[in-house]
């Protein structure tokens, strides 16, 4: 997702209550939502917004669940860069509860 990096437009981020909560209407219980972004930021209000959504929830036991992507990940030109221009990469994998 974009991370919309200026404090004014984080409104405009993907993981706001706006749309968790039709999201979680079109989701079948059980399926997965994955995020992928190189903006701690970005990954803590989303970490946070889950948190506070009774619909979701931060599927994590351990630290390689967020610094390892999925089984069949396809990096992006963006995350390639941010690798090469020395960001983390931060991958969540959410439930629809």
């Amino acid at each position: 997702p974009d991370p919309w990096p200026k404090r004014r437009h984080h409104r405009r981020r993907f993981v706001t209550p706006e749309h968790l909560v039709p999201l979680a209407r079109l989701m079948k219980p059980g399926s997965l939502l994955h995020l992928a972004t190189d903006v701690p930021d970005y990954a803590r209000q989303a970490v946070v917004e889950i948190a506070r959504s009774p619909d979701f929830e931060w599927k994590v036991s351990r630290r390689a669940d967020w610094l390892v992507p999925w089984i069949g990940w396809e990096p992006t030109r963006y995350e390639i860069k941010a690798l090469r221009e020395g960001r983390e990469p931060i991958y969540l994998t959410i439930m629809r509860t």
